[in-house]
């Protein structure tokens, strides 16, 4: 079955997924990177983050966990050089990123297609 027959099939599918959202600046401005992942399937784990838990039985439905890197690590929070191992997901799912980009940004990609680790998004 195709994920986009699954994601019909299912009732508030994505209201009952896993979500780990990390914000933040880099040097354009705004960005937000949100892990979601499949609830009672697989798990998101962050690698500067070992408390973090998905998918475990001390969720709450409806209620969330909030954590600050900036309290945690000072105001500068914690940095990520290009390319460096994030964390992963244990099952697999999707990332949305929303980003502030230069002026000129434009994507290099096409509508479903596959973006593997390290490839760019577009071109400044």
């Amino acid at each position: 079955r195709r994920s986009s027959d699954l994601a019909r099939w299912i009732t508030d599918l994505f209201c009952q997924n896993e979500r780990v959202v990390l914000s933040g600046e880099w040097q354009y401005g705004f960005f937000s990177l949100t892990a979601v992942g499949a609830t009672n399937v697989g798990s998101i784990r962050i690698n500067c983050d070992q408390e973090l838990r998905t998918n475990c039985a001390r969720h709450v439905k409806g209620r969330y966990h909030d954590a600050s890197y900036t309290e945690q690590y000072g105001p500068l929070g914690i940095f990520m050089a290009k390319g460096a191992d994030l964390g992963e997901f244990n099952l697999g799912s999707t990332i949305v990123l929303i980003f502030e980009a230069p002026r000129r940004f434009e994507f290099g990609l096409t509508a479903g297609q596959k973006i593997r680790v390290g490839e760019a998004l577009g071109s400044p």
